[in-house]
């Protein structure tokens, strides 16, 4: 036998049934929202770093190259973000120190594919502190340049880093 709650103060209505429909309700917007991010997130397209080819010398004086090559894949058209920065390895104390800003670059890629880029970095004998401003002579250690690839719009990046060492045994500077 059903008993039917009766509407009083002792006895208030069954909500059982408006909750249930509600969360179903709320499940269907959210199922469909996550739906749509994820669709949107595939469409704009995905960036790869690979292949690096380091080309000579990865220990190096002030006034020399670092060269090196590396492949760029998109898998969609898309506006990629190629950001570059070096940062000083600090081995006995397991640290990282930026040794310049980041530098951008922004390529527009109206196909999916893959590019080969060639990367000649120049180390003059200073460079700025980007906590100070002020000119600063290389350091003997050991660096890494990272250079990081996004899509605009994305959170996921892919990363490449090349090591090189700032040798001690550097001729000094030429007298004038």
């Amino acid at each position: 036998m059903q008993v039917m709650a009766i509407e009083t103060a002792n006895h208030p209505r069954d909500y059982r049934a408006i909750i249930i429909i509600a969360t179903l309700v709320a499940l269907t917007v959210n199922g469909a929202l996550v739906g749509w991010g994820y669709w949107i997130s595939d469409r704009l397209g995905h960036v790869e770093l690979t292949n690096l080819h380091v080309i000579g010398d990865t220990k190096l004086c002030p006034g020399e190259l670092l060269v090196y090559d590396f492949t760029m894949t998109v898998s969609q058209p898309a506006t990629v973000d190629l950001s570059t920065t070096i940062e000083r390895m600090d081995a006995i104390l397991k640290t990282v120190d930026s040794v310049s800003y980041t530098s951008v670059q922004q390529f527009r890629n109206y196909a999916p594919g893959k590019v080969t880029l060639r990367r000649n970095v120049y180390f003059g004998d200073t460079y700025t502190d980007p906590e100070t401003g002020q000119q600063r002579e290389w350091l003997p250690g050991d660096y890494r340049q990272r250079t990081t690839a996004s899509v605009i719009g994305r959170s996921e990046f892919s990363e490449l880093e090349v090591p090189f060492t700032v040798r001690r045994d550097c001729p000094g500077k030429p007298e004038d």
